[in-house]
């Protein structure tokens, strides 16, 4: 069994651990959840009200259908250093992204100082595991306490729980270092990150939920205010309904005051016309001379590394002004440019970007 030897110093260095931002510390239990074979992650923010009213994100809940984890998995979970994926060959056949058992305390601490984990598979009931930062120091603990038998929390069962016979469920609590303060502004930002990460994973099938709940104080109860799916976010834009579907319906609409050959809906509509409402066309288009498959080997195994490249339509370049990225939709495509014009991918997974 790994040991957890805790120290307010190594406390302080870990949750200063360099996360992009929030949305980028979702992906790192969104990554664990995928490795373990789940194809429905919920994340669940819960919205509260100060003395004063004043709203806030009280707890952040993470829940997969995924195979959960046995006794030994979940009792070091929380242990920094320790990880399941140790056979790299078996790291590649099984397409795992995770391996140095960082991602689930690193991520999670840098954003609050309470984090619990409860598992179950299909053979044991639910058992919690926790790291709370306050007690630890209050009680000058230097190991976190073993995991425990545990049954969930009854707000659990309101639209948190995704699948009760087996998976796991992280909750945040005492979030102090996230990026946004509410959750409609933290999931808006989320929403386009997570989809260009995961983009290969929803391609197959599998979903990303974000969820917001109000808590009412006056009948203790648990509203749900919305949910949204994670549309697949493609850098390459070749990819249909997806996450600029939006922009573009909303591009698309003509403005009257303008000549139309000067109005870029009239040039953004050809890529949604005639489709339902949430559905759009490609607005790039592969370069085919410059997308091809280089062949490596590696341990003695053969392997492909697959490049892919596209260009923007003229109507996307040009939309009938002079400078098509000063629109929403181009905005879109600088927020690509920005972040990384190449971008490069793993077991169906963005594992880092090259910027301008």
């Amino acid at each position: 069994m790994a040991t957890n030897i805790i120290t307010p110093k190594f406390i302080e260095k870990m949750r200063s651990s360099d996360y992009q931002s929030t949305s980028y510390a979702f992906a790192e239990l969104i990554d664990n959840s995928f490795d373990a074979e789940a194809t429905i992650v919920r994340i669940t923010c819960i919205e509260k009200r100060d003395s004063q009213g004043k709203r806030y994100i009280d707890e952040i809940i993470f829940s997969d259908n995924g195979t959960g984890m046995d006794d030994n998995v979940l009792n070091n979970c929380l242990t920094f250093a320790f990880g399941t994926n140790e056979d790299m060959n078996e790291v590649v056949k099984k397409k795992k992204i995770g391996k140095f058992g960082m991602g689930l305390p690193n991520s999670s601490i840098s954003q609050c100082k309470n984090v619990e984990v409860y598992s179950k598979t299909t053979l044991t009931n639910w058992r919690s595991k926790n790291l709370n930062i306050k007690k630890l120091l209050d009680d000058n603990l230097t190991e976190l306490p073993d995991s425990v038998e545990k049954a969930l929390p009854n707000y659990f069962t309101e639209g948190v729980i995704i699948n009760s016979e087996h998976g796991t469920i992280v909750s945040w609590k005492d979030c102090d270092r996230l990026d946004r303060q509410f959750a409609e502004t933290l999931f808006r930002r989320s929403e386009g990150i997570l989809g260009r990460l995961f983009r290969y994973h929803l391609a197959k099938g599998c979903r990303i939920e974000l969820s917001i709940y109000s808590f009412n104080q006056e009948e203790n109860s648990y509203i749900e205010q919305s949910t949204k799916k994670v549309t697949i976010n493609d850098p390459l834009f070749l990819t249909p309904n997806a996450y600029i579907t939006k922009f573009l319906r909303e591009a698309s609409l003509r403005d009257e005051s303008l000549e139309e050959r000067n109005d870029p809906s009239v040039y953004y509509n050809e890529f949604v016309i005639g489709l339902p409402e949430n559905e759009s066309r490609p607005t790039s288009v592969k370069f085919e001379d410059y997308s091809y498959v280089h062949k490596f080997e590696w341990r003695n195994q053969e392997y492909n590394f697959r490049i892919k490249t596209s260009y923007a339509n003229i109507d996307i370049q040009k939309p009938g002004i002079r400078e098509g990225g000063k629109t929403r939709v181009g905005n879109v495509y600088g927020e690509k440019m920005k972040n990384g014009n190449i971008y490069f991918t793993r077991h169906q997974r963005e594992i880092s970007t090259l910027p301008n």
